[in-house]
């Protein structure tokens, strides 16, 4: 199970996966040029949720596809001070949101 996590200090953020710098995954799309933010739902929410599906996912496509709605219900929620996600929390939240749309 892998572990996302994301800090804050002074005015830099990092987001860690098992203690390794999380790629920006530029290479996908590019939302923000700055990198990654959360707590709210703009550009930065949207690069974080990209770089957070495209690794837990493996699979560019999906990853593109979904990474809106998890960056307005994920990303946008997290508190600004730091947050730990899990591989298990990711799945659940994807299905959630999956059987939400398929309503």
């Amino acid at each position: 199970m892998k572990i996302y996590e994301g800090k804050r200090s002074q005015n830099e953020v990092a987001v860690t996966v098992d203690g390794k710098i999380l790629s920006s995954r530029f290479d996908l799309w590019v939302y923000d040029f700055d990198g990654y933010e959360w707590g709210y739902g703009g550009s930065g929410a949207l690069q974080l949720a990209l770089a957070i599906l495209a690794d837990h996912l493996d699979d560019e496509r999906k990853a593109t596809a979904q990474c809106k709605l998890f960056a307005l219900e994920v990303i946008a929620k997290l508190p600004r001070t730091g947050w730990k996600l899990t591989s298990a929390q990711i799945d659940k939240t994807l299905e959630a949101l999956v059987l939400q749309s398929a309503k």
